[in-house]
C-alpha cells in the first residue's frame, strides 16, 4: 500500500501544483491565500447576524480542541485504513476529526456521495500554505500547520504530539436554541488576523461502494463534513457572534464546529457541539 495517491491532471492550478521550483507560480498563485480562501464558494449553513451578547445557553462546549482534517475519497482504495484511524479519535473530547471527501477520484468507476469541489480546493490551498507540490489522499492536515499521509502507521499520534506544544485559544460555543449558536472569542493580545469558519457534518455515514477500487466494500465513514461556511473575522477582540443554523444541519445526527484559521492557515481554536443534545 503506498503512502498517499496524488489526484490525475484534473486543472492548470493542478498543473502548477505539481510543478517544482516554479517561484513566479508560487507568487502569483500566493493571492489565493487570503483569510477568504478558505471559505470562498462554500454552501451557507444559515443567516448570520450581528455581533451580539450570548443568550442563555441549553448546551455549551468550550474546548482547546486539537484538529485533524482528513482529505479522503470512496474512489480510493488506500483511504479506509485512514478514515479506521480517524474513527479511533472521532470520539475523543480533546480531539476535533473532520472528513473532507475530495471528488478528483470520481472518473475511476465511483462517484463519491459526500464529495464537493469545494474541500477539493481546501486541500489545494493547504498545499500552497504548507508549501506541498501536490494534492493527495488520504491525507491528514494537523491544526493547519503540518501535514501527513493518513495510512502510516503511527503517524497520527506522532503529529498529535507536536500539536500539543502548539498555543491554542478557548472557543466558546453555545446551543442556547435548536437553531442558533452563539461563539464566543476571547481577547488575545497579537492574535493574527483571522477567519472564523462555520463546519457542519454527519456524525456518522455508511456506503456500499459498488464499482471503482472499493467495489464490494462497506465503508463507515465518522464526522462527514456537509459544508463550511465564513462567519466572521476575529483580531483579538472579545465578542459574541450569532448563528443560526439550517433546520437540516440540526438534526441529532449532526454535529457543528468552529474554526478559528490564521490567515496563515494555522487553526488557532476550535469547539464542537453534538445536535443529538
Amino acid at each position: 500500500m503506498t503512502a498517499g495517491r496524488g489526484p490525475p491532471n484534473l486543472s492548470p492550478l493542478r498543473d502548477l501544483l505539481l510543478i517544482d521550483g516554479l517561484c513566479d507560480t508560487f507568487a502569483m498563485l500566493k493571492a489565493l491565500l487570503s483569510r477568504r480562501t478558505f471559505g470562498a464558494g462554500l454552501a451557507a449553513t444559515g443567516l448570520i447576524l450581528p455581533f451580539a451578547p450570548a443568550r442563555a445557553e441549553t448546551v455549551k462546549s468550550g474546548s482547546e480542541l486539537k484538529v485533524i482534517e482528513l482529505f479522503t475519497s470512496e474512489g480510493c482504495w488506500s483511504c479506509p485504513p485512514a478514515e479506521a484511524k480517524l474513527r479511533e479519535v472521532a470520539d475523543d473530547p480533546d480531539i476535533l476529526a473532520l472528513a473532507y471527501h475530495v471528488d478528483y477520484w470520481d472518473y475511476i468507476g465511483w462517484k463519491d456521495p459526500y464529495a464537493d469541489p469545494a474541500f477539493t480546493q481546501r486541500q489545494r490551498t493547504y498545499a500552497l500554505h504548507l508549501r506541498s507540490r501536490t494534492v493527495y489522499t488520504p491525507q491528514m492536515v494537523f491544526q493547519g500547520a503540518f501535514h501527513a499521509p493518513g495510512s502510516r502507521p503511527g503517524e497520527m499520534r506522532r503529529e498529535l504530539g507536536r500539536v500539543d506544544q502548539m498555543e491554542r485559544i478557548t472557543v466558546g460555543l453555545e446551543r442556547p436554541r435548536r437553531h442558533e449558536l452563539v461563539v464566543s472569542l476571547p481577547a488575545h493580545e497579537n492574535a493574527p488576523t483571522s477567519t472564523v469558519l462555520l463546519v457542519t457534518y454527519d456524525r456518522e455515514r455508511t456506503t456500499d461502494v459498488l464499482r471503482g477500487e472499493n467495489a464490494g466494500k462497506r465503508l463507515t465513514h465518522r464526522n462527514v463534513v456537509t459544508s463550511l461556511s465564513e462567519i466572521g473575522t476575529w483580531r483579538g477582540q472579545a465578542a459574541d457572534l450569532n448563528v443560526t443554523i439550517a433546520e437540516e444541519r440540526a438534526l441529532p445526527d449532526t454535529g457543528c464546529a468552529i474554526l478559528v484559521q490564521s490567515d496563515s492557515g494555522r487553526i488557532i481554536g476550535a469547539a464542537a457541539i453534538d445536535m443529538r443534545s
